[in-house]
Protein backbone atom coordinates (compact mmCIF):
# COMPACT_ATOMS: atom_id res chain seq x y z
CA UNK A 1 0.00 0.00 0.00
CA UNK A 2 3.01 2.28 0.24
CA UNK A 3 4.26 3.55 -3.11
CA UNK A 4 8.03 3.28 -2.88
CA UNK A 5 9.20 4.30 -6.33
CA UNK A 6 7.61 7.75 -6.24
CA UNK A 7 5.73 7.14 -9.48
CA UNK A 8 1.98 7.61 -9.27
CA UNK A 9 0.26 8.38 -12.54
CA UNK A 10 -3.21 8.31 -10.99
CA UNK A 11 -4.52 6.45 -14.03
CA UNK A 12 -6.84 3.49 -13.57
CA UNK A 13 -7.64 1.27 -16.54
CA UNK A 14 -11.11 -0.25 -16.42
CA UNK A 15 -11.73 -3.94 -17.21
CA UNK A 16 -8.50 -4.59 -19.06
CA UNK A 17 -6.08 -7.43 -18.51
CA UNK A 18 -3.62 -5.09 -16.81
CA UNK A 19 -6.26 -3.92 -14.32
CA UNK A 20 -5.57 -6.71 -11.84
CA UNK A 21 -2.60 -4.93 -10.38
CA UNK A 22 -0.96 -6.59 -7.40
CA UNK A 23 2.01 -4.31 -6.96
CA UNK A 24 1.99 -3.92 -3.21
CA UNK A 25 2.69 -6.10 -0.20
CA UNK A 26 2.43 -5.71 3.55
CA UNK A 27 3.62 -7.57 6.64
CA UNK A 28 1.04 -8.11 9.39
CA UNK A 29 1.40 -9.41 12.91
CA UNK A 30 -1.78 -11.14 14.02
CA UNK A 31 -1.81 -12.80 17.44
CA UNK A 32 1.98 -12.99 17.41
CA UNK A 33 2.17 -14.55 13.95
CA UNK A 34 4.05 -12.73 11.17
CA UNK A 35 2.03 -12.87 7.96
CA UNK A 36 3.21 -11.44 4.66
CA UNK A 37 0.54 -10.53 2.15
CA UNK A 38 2.51 -10.44 -1.06
CA UNK A 39 -0.19 -9.59 -3.57
CA UNK A 40 -2.40 -6.70 -2.54
CA UNK A 41 -4.60 -5.20 -5.20
CA UNK A 42 -4.05 -1.48 -5.56
CA UNK A 43 -7.55 -1.09 -6.97
CA UNK A 44 -9.91 0.11 -4.23
CA UNK A 45 -7.65 -0.74 -1.29
CA UNK A 46 -9.51 -0.49 2.02
CA UNK A 47 -8.69 -0.67 5.70
CA UNK A 48 -11.51 -1.14 8.19
CA UNK A 49 -10.28 -0.95 11.78
CA UNK A 50 -13.63 0.00 13.26
CA UNK A 51 -14.82 -1.32 16.63
CA UNK A 52 -11.39 -2.44 17.81
CA UNK A 53 -11.14 -0.44 21.07
CA UNK A 54 -8.03 1.33 19.76
CA UNK A 55 -6.78 4.13 22.01
CA UNK A 56 -4.43 7.02 21.41
CA UNK A 57 -3.91 9.35 18.48
CA UNK A 58 -4.34 8.68 14.77
CA UNK A 59 -0.86 7.84 13.41
CA UNK A 60 0.53 10.41 10.98
CA UNK A 61 2.23 7.56 9.10
CA UNK A 62 -1.11 6.63 7.53
CA UNK A 63 -0.19 9.22 4.89
CA UNK A 64 2.27 6.69 3.45
CA UNK A 65 -0.54 4.36 2.36
CA UNK A 66 -0.79 6.09 -1.00
CA UNK A 67 -3.14 3.58 -2.66
CA UNK A 68 -5.67 3.73 0.18
CA UNK A 69 -9.23 4.15 -1.09
CA UNK A 70 -11.24 3.72 2.14
CA UNK A 71 -10.20 4.19 5.78
CA UNK A 72 -12.59 3.36 8.60
CA UNK A 73 -11.40 4.07 12.15
CA UNK A 74 -14.88 4.57 13.60
CA UNK A 75 -16.11 3.31 16.97
CA UNK A 76 -12.73 3.30 18.71
CA UNK A 77 -11.34 5.44 21.49
CA UNK A 78 -9.07 7.70 19.44
CA UNK A 79 -8.17 11.10 20.90
CA UNK A 80 -6.47 14.27 19.77
CA UNK A 81 -6.63 16.08 16.46
CA UNK A 82 -7.19 14.68 12.99
CA UNK A 83 -3.70 14.67 11.41
CA UNK A 84 -3.36 17.06 8.50
CA UNK A 85 -1.16 14.40 6.87
CA UNK A 86 -4.31 12.45 5.95
CA UNK A 87 -4.79 15.11 3.27
CA UNK A 88 -1.90 13.48 1.37
CA UNK A 89 -4.04 10.41 0.66
CA UNK A 90 -5.04 11.62 -2.79
CA UNK A 91 -6.88 8.39 -3.72
CA UNK A 92 -8.95 8.38 -0.54
CA UNK A 93 -12.68 8.37 -1.28
CA UNK A 94 -14.14 7.37 2.08
CA UNK A 95 -13.01 8.32 5.57
CA UNK A 96 -14.94 7.44 8.71
CA UNK A 97 -13.66 8.80 12.01
CA UNK A 98 -17.04 8.86 13.77
CA UNK A 99 -17.62 7.71 17.33
CA UNK A 100 -14.18 8.62 18.66
CA UNK A 101 -13.06 11.35 21.05
CA UNK A 102 -11.31 13.55 18.49
CA UNK A 103 -10.97 17.27 19.15
CA UNK A 104 -10.24 20.36 17.13
CA UNK A 105 -11.17 21.40 13.63
CA UNK A 106 -11.12 19.37 10.44
CA UNK A 107 -7.73 20.09 8.83
CA UNK A 108 -7.77 22.31 5.76
CA UNK A 109 -5.76 19.63 3.91
CA UNK A 110 -8.75 17.26 4.11
CA UNK A 111 -11.03 19.81 2.48
CA UNK A 112 -8.87 19.64 -0.65
CA UNK A 113 -9.62 15.95 -1.20
CA UNK A 114 -12.14 15.33 -3.95
CA UNK A 115 -14.32 12.67 -2.29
Amino acid sequence: MIKLDGEDTGEIEYMEASMMSYDDSVNLVIKGQDIELERISTIMTTIDLSCNHFEGVIPKTLKDLSSLWLLNLSHNNLIGHIPMELGKLNKLEALDLSWNRLTGKIPQELTRLTF
